[in-house]
């Protein structure tokens, strides 16, 4: 069976973005059984669009294409090929619906533009997206051509090619016995750079079985793939890959398909007829809460002791103070001794133990906090949120006449702090920019209790102090940048505050569409947030300042469309604009291509007047 695939996009055949779902398709169609004998680029232009489809119909009869099915004017691909295919569009309802009621998630309806993408060639096979709004297409004539539309997002292509292309090629171009199947291996503590370099020796000999790196919050799952092969063999040739991979992957591997780690230390002790404690100091907590988590725990799980200060690490505890004080609270020498501690208060087969420096003060050049130390010619400012919470901020001010074009005030994500931003400082400082990033509550070098958001209001308050703390070091308009869990801060800091709007305010990636908590999150934070993406969106009509988006196409931490499609609801108009980095993940001002990023986020400050 032989195949050709059809890349559309101005932006490719410009070299602008990599193409990378040609890449993709090739080896996966390939693995499914098919052949690939020609790629093509073409630009978002009609007539471009329909001759490389005519032609790859014409030599091999199969062709699949990427891109072109979006909302907008230059979105066309499915129009060209539905007409030569002669297959008028027709309006889907089921597909409308779809539609609709992904918008309802959002909390408003559907933009009438939208509803052209609940228009389907008479005759043509859906095929489901629930990573977007734009489903592909199967069309099919009489003659048995074949031509396959799907979205040039790489999330939202991988997606429906894994789940409804590749079963369907692979029963095309073989056996109808042979199956799909896939194993998954889950790691934690890895990296997935490290990831590639221990298993980069043997990943060709993998084949035929593909092999996928899917990075979350939770680690770096590896799923690896046999196409078209006969069920006895798929199940072999998948042990033995799993064997062998586990055996580079040593204990970072913690178990396969759906395994959860806690679930998996509590299911290891159960076995023993173990019983476990813990012993925290910096994270408050938060391991007894994950624990717990899980069903069942209660036959496991004892209790735990929160030792957050040293006299309590001695006197429940019982660790020495000659220990604390030869060694520091942060070492090896007291977090054994922690454990050894709680151990034999609970009487516990098993004990665990976290100590650490999370702030706001204590660290050494030896034992730094978790926040990385500002960076040369920062200035470290401290000052208080209004219910007295100690706050700290560094600020990277450029050090030459005239002075700052703006003050950029940043808000970083959870179980993030300011110091990881540190680059965008640099190069918003060296555009001309003021830089000042905030350790928000709760992180890095700033107070209250790590992992917990008593109320959302308290952010915004800190916020608005942190403007009052910028103001006497400089009278350049402000401009609000938040990344993720800091850009919905943001959101609702522009809803609430009319009467002190900033000149200008960008968001990266917000948390508009997290559908279950993230790890170090208490419930109680949890609800807060929640409520918090409930009302940016209720509110949205409020905000009423120039506002950026920066949305990354492989964002695996939040919903990047349902963001999109809040951004073209808001009345700002011409003054709301949105930049869409289809190749990156959900840090865009950290991904290796930041250098664009920043100076898009620079080219809008310039043309709002910044």
């Amino acid at each position: 069976m032989k195949v050709e695939v059809v890349t559309i996009g101005t932006e490719l055949v410009l070299g602008l973005t990599p193409d990378t779902n040609a890449a993709e398709l090739g080896r996966a169609l390939a693995a499914a059984g098919a052949e690939v004998v020609r790629h093509a680029a073409v630009p978002d232009r009609p007539d471009a669009i329909r001759a490389a489809v005519a032609e790859a119909l014409h030599r091999t009869g199969f062709v699949v294409a990427t891109g072109g099915l979006g909302p907008t004017r230059d979105d066309m691909t499915k129009r060209e090929v539905a007409a030569l295919f002669e297959m008028p569009l027709r309006l889907d309802e089921g597909v409308l619906r779809a539609l609709e009621e992904r918008f309802r998630r959002l909390g408003r309806p559907m933009p009438a533009v939208n509803r052209g993408q609940a228009e389907v060639p008479q005759g043509a096979t859906v095929l489901p997206n629930p990573r977007g709004t734009a489903p592909g297409l199967w069309l099919e004539d009489a003659q048995g051509r074949v031509a396959v539309l799907l979205p040039g997002v790489p999330a939202e292509m991988r997606g429906l090619l894994v789940d409804e292309v590749l079963p369907r090629v692979a029963r095309r171009a073989g056996d109808p016995t042979r199956v799909v199947l896939s194993r998954m291996l889950r790691t934690t503590g890895v990296p997935e750079s490290a990831l590639a370099e221990r298993i980069g020796p043997i990943e060709e000999d993998l084949a035929p079985l593909t092999l996928a790196y899917l990075p979350s919050l939770d680690g770096v799952d590896l799923r690896l793939t046999a196409w078209s092969l006969p069920r006895p063999e798929a199940e072999e040739r998948l042990a033995a890959a799993a064997q062998g991979l586990r055996g580079r992957l040593g204990d970072h591997c913690y178990g396969e398909d759906g395994a959860d780690l806690a679930a998996v230390v509590l299911e290891t002790l159960r076995a023993r007829n173990g019983r476990l404690a813990v012993g925290e100091s910096c994270t408050g907590g938060l391991l007894a809460a994950r624990l717990t988590a899980v069903p069942g725990a209660s036959d496991v799980f004892i209790g735990g002791v929160v030792a957050y200060d040293d006299d309590v690490k001695t006197e429940l505890l019982d660790v020495p103070p000659a220990t604390i004080e030869a060694h520091g609270a942060v070492s090896e020498e007291t977090v054994r001794a922690m454990a050894e501690g709680v151990q034999r208060r609970f009487e516990a087969w098993a004990a665990l133990a976290i100590t650490g420096v999370a702030g706001p003060t204590g660290g050494t050049p030896d034992k730094p906090i978790l926040a990385a130390p500002p960076a040369p010619r920062a200035r470290v400012i401290r000052f208080n949120a209004p219910d007295g919470t100690p706050l700290v901020f560094d600020a990277y001010e450029p050090g030459t006449p005239p002075g700052p074009r703006a003050a950029v005030l940043f808000l970083h994500g959870w179980s993030d702090h300011a110091g990881r931003w540190i680059p965008t400082a640099e190069r918003l400082r060296a555009a001309g920019f003021a830089a000042y990033l905030l350790d928000q509550r709760g992180h890095g070098r700033s107070g209250g209790r790590r992992g917990h958001l008593s109320r959302f209001s308290q952010l915004l308050g800190d916020l608005q102090a942190f403007r009052r703390a910028v103001r006497p070091r400089t009278a350049a308009p402000q401009v609000l940048l938040g990344h993720a869990f800091g850009a919905l801060v943001v959101l609702r800091y522009l809803e609430t505050q009319p009467g002190d709007p900033p000149a200008a305010a960008v968001v990266s990636s917000p948390w508009l569409g997290l559908p279950t908590p993230v790890p170090m999150l208490t419930p109680g934070a949890w609800a807060e947030i929640q409520w918090a993406q409930r009302a940016v969106v209720a509110d949205s009509r409020r905000v009423d300042c120039p506002l950026l988006f920066l949305l990354a196409g492989e964002d695996r931490v939040v919903d990047a469309h349902l963001a999109r499609a809040f951004a073209d609801g808001l009345k700002g108009g011409d003054a709301v604009e949105v930049r869409w980095y289809a190749e990156m993940h959900h840090e865009v001002l950290n991904d290796p291509q930041r250098d664009r990023v920043v100076g898009d986020v620079v080219e809008f400050l310039g043309n709002v007047g910044l």
